[in-house]
Parts: structure tokens; C-alpha cells; sequence
């Protein structure tokens, strides 16, 4: 289940900047680039090549789209949306794409979460996004970052990096010079 290149003329394997291995007629392969970075017109105009549909590609998709979506909500109700992102997560081992967009749906405006979707959907040449399964470990460890972000107001927020920590509940008010805010964390313990 894997490859391994070795050079035994020409180019040193480590010193290839854009490279592709097709992998028998079936039309499957693996593609690099230097330093990891994707660039559109090498994968996408040259080799005309589209991601697999893997469960880590439609977790990173998901991932995607729940960042944004989060992008797109502040305050109070994006402290919610995490919340209810994090029991979804917690209580279930694999999740549907379309339990993350019904939960969106409760924050964002239904034709703005399709449109994501379907943006989303253009750029990966992934087809019916909507009824995939997603295992809900992996797209936690994607998500950790954005979930794990609490914005408060104007550029200030919250990032709490204890995995057993989670927002409770928030009050904000805002003062002449600034923010007040009463944050109550839940921690579990384990027991």
C-alpha cells in the first residue's frame, strides 16, 4: 500500500518540483509538488486531476465548509454553533455532510449554506457531498482550530486548548473602552 521512488540516473527524487505517477490504466495518480503546496494550474489546468473521494479528502471538505460557516458567525450564536458542532461530534463515530449543513442551517440563511456546499462541490469535483459519510474522528482532528476559536466582537476572542475544555455559556457587553465578558467553562474530568 505504498511507494517508494529511488533514482538510479538523472534527477534526485528529493530535488523533483512538480512531479505525477499514473498508476496503471486505471487513470488513479499520485501527484507532488514541492514544499506540499498545491499550485490550481499544475493539478487542476495541466494534469486535469481531481482529489480521490477518501474519508480524509471528504473530512478536509467538511472541515472546509464548517470553517466557513463559522467565518460567518459571531458572538453568541457562533458560541452555540461550536457547541452543537462539538456534542455532534462527541456523540456519533461516523456523520453525514447533511447533519452539518441542518445544523448551518440553524445559523445561516438555508440558500447560503447550499451555496457553500455547492461551491464547495465545483472546487473538489466531488459529487453528492450531501449524502456523504464522514468519520466524525477524523474531521474532529481538522476541525480542531476552528472549533476550539470563540470569537467575542471586533478582532477579540477566545481559543481554549484543553480538549476535555468547552465554552459553557458567555455574556459580552460592551463598554466605553472596550469588552466585558463572563465566560463559564465546563471542564471534564475524566472520572
Amino acid at each position: 500500500n505504498s511507494i517508494n521512488l529511488i533514482e538510479l540516473s538523472g534527477i534526485s527524487v528529493s530535488n523533483i518540483q512538480k512531479g505525477a505517477v499514473i498508476i496503471g490504466n486505471s487513470f488513479n495518480m499520485l501527484v507532488k509538488e514541492s514544499g506540499g503546496q498545491q499550485t490550481k494550474y499544475w493539478v487542476e489546468a495541466f494534469l486535469k486531476a481531481r482529489p480521490r473521494q477518501t474519508e480524509k479528502s471528504k473530512a478536509k471538505l467538511a472541515a472546509q465548509f464548517l470553517k466557513q460557516v463559522c467565518s460567518r458567525i459571531d458572538g453568541e450564536a457562533g458560541m452555540s454553533l461550536r457547541r452543537d458542532l462539538l456534542d455532534v461530534f462527541s456523540e456519533n463515530d461516523t456523520l453525514r455532510y447533511r447533519d452539518f449543513e441542518e445544523i448551518s442551517e440553524r445559523y445561516l440563511d438555508r440558500d447560503e449554506v447550499s451555496r457553500l456546499t455547492h461551491q464547495l462541490e465545483d472546487q473538489s469535483g466531488f459529487s453528492s457531498l450531501a449524502t456523504s459519510e464522514i468519520d466524525s474522528a477524523i474531521l474532529n482532528r481538522q476541525t480542531k482550530n476552528t472549533l476550539r476559536q470563540y470569537p467575542l466582537g471586533d478582532g477579540v476572542g477566545i481559543t481554549i486548548s484543553n480538549p476535555n475544555a468547552r465554552l459553557d455559556k458567555c455574556s459580552i457587553s460592551k463598554t466605553a473602552h472596550g469588552y466585558r465578558a463572563i465566560i463559564d467553562v465546563d471542564i471534564e474530568t475524566g472520572e
